[in-house]
């Protein structure tokens, strides 16, 4: 089977890219087989441009390890810039709260370990010599199994294909391989990319271990929701992302189709696969975003997306609207069905409803934002104690999923009965 898995199904998983992605037939155009991003060259970009990234201010490495784990990708990244942890030190930490953790959650399918350390050393050596490459310089992160890495297990979460390697590399491992990042481990999907259940167990959520984390990005959602990753990437077909961000309670963003390449990754729906980052901030999803997206040869339905730097906003040209009857729910979470609610000036320790923050409307979904109810997290300390997190105007919908622009859909709320998760904004 596995070796049919090479010679049809991943030969075949890259003919159907390139034919969804092509004219077909002879068919109006556009017509159902012609599926890209946007229809409309204006909103074509020749120059993708990084975004300028905040620097965490009064960054101090904690004594305890628990404390760095759930450390945002922002603050670990000024940690290692500033020469007060090393990336072996991080990836060291990473790598035993995963093996601590997995027993239980059932998380991990394979640990890259020669990898990581290998990569960490290569972080450290560049920046001795004077070369930081940004804020993911350094930090560990884990993949879906379904994202191709040679010389490592891609099981896709089938014990069809347990022992399958796949001696290619996927477009976004290559990107975040070029930011400095540092695969730790290659995280549970659901049995060929569906639900949660694959051929280890099934994937529980670190809130509450009696509920599963739903969704076939399982992996991510629990490994980045119990601090055993800073953050990891899965994809979603149909609520994949969206579902187990929801349960596990962080923050995930799932981008507009087409934003990132999916070259070298396992194949569900070519007109809907999507891949998107989870973390624990919408900072965090920004960066991690950043470093992932763009156009790759083996993704024709690729391309290079024009996304405004959501930090660098000028707030004075938002439409400033105020909404008394959106309906509430676990606390701060939104739904607001027709427009999206954007809130301004974001920033860890903000307190929430604060009567001096802009609330902006924007109709066309292309901009929008919520609130995070801060609630303290496992292992967060005395972290979040301000009252809540503000998150930037190019995500909307929190702890569940979060979207970016041509109105994609956010999340649902979820998660265990325990504890009081983020909630989700429920997308249009």
């Amino acid at each position: 089977m596995e070796d049919g898995a090479k010679e049809f199904n991943v030969p075949a998983f890259r003919e159907n890219r390139k034919l969804v992605a092509s004219e077909n037939g002879g068919l109006h155009n556009p017509s159902v087989l012609l599926f890209k991003s946007s229809w409309s060259s204006d909103s074509m970009t020749s120059e993708t441009r990084s975004f300028k990234y905040p620097r965490a201010p009064s960054v101090h490495r904690p004594t305890n390890d628990e404390d760095i784990a759930f450390m945002s990708v922002i603050e670990l990244g000024e940690l290692i810039r500033t020469k007060q942890i090393t990336s072996c030190e991080l990836t060291d930490i990473f790598l035993r709260r995963l093996k601590r953790y997995n027993p239980v959650l059932e998380a991990v399918v394979t640990y890259t370990e020669d990898l990581a350390y290998k990569q960490s050393k290569e972080a450290d050596d560049l920046l001795a010599q004077g070369k930081y490459l940004g804020p993911l310089h350094g930090i560990p992160y884990g993949l879906k199994d379904i994202i191709a890495v040679p010389h490592y297990k891609t099981t896709w979460g089938s014990r069809t294909f347990k022992n399958q390697v796949i001696g290619s590399e996927a477009y976004v491992y290559k990107r975040l391989k070029s930011a400095g990042a540092v695969l730790v481990a290659k995280l549970v999907t659901g049995s060929l990319a569906y639900d949660d259940i694959w051929f280890g167990g099934r994937t529980r959520n670190p809130w509450n271990i009696e509920e599963f984390s739903t969704g076939s990005s399982a992996g991510p959602a629990a490994s980045t929701s119990a601090g055993m990753v800073p953050f990891a990437i899965g994809s979603e077909t149909a609520g994949s992302i969206i579902y187990p961000a929801a349960r596990c309670g962080v923050t995930a963003l799932l981008p507009t189709f087409g934003t990132v390449a999916r070259t070298d990754v396992m194949s569900i729906s070519e007109s809907l696969d999507k891949l998107g980052p989870f973390c624990r901030s919408a900072v965090d999803c920004a960066i991690v975003l950043d470093a992932i997206r763009g156009k790759d040869a083996g993704d024709p339905s690729s391309r290079e997306v024009a996304l405004g730097d959501p930090f660098h906003v000028d707030i004075t040209k938002l439409t400033v609207g105020y909404l008394d009857d959106a309906e509430m729910e676990r606390g701060l979470g939104l739904n607001v069905p027709a427009r999206a609610l954007v809130t301004m000036g974001w920033g860890a320790g903000a307190a929430t409803g604060a009567s001096d923050e802009v609330e902006a409307v924007v109709d066309d979904g292309a901009l929008c934002a919520g609130v995070v109810d801060d609630e303290d997290g496992p292992g967060d300390g005395d972290r979040g104690e301000a009252g809540g997190e503000l998150v930037p105007p190019w995500s909307c919908g929190v702890g569940g999923a979060l979207c970016n622009r041509e109105g994609d859909g956010g999340g649902g709320a979820g998660g265990a009965s325990s504890v009081a998760l983020r909630s989700g904004y429920h997308g249009s």
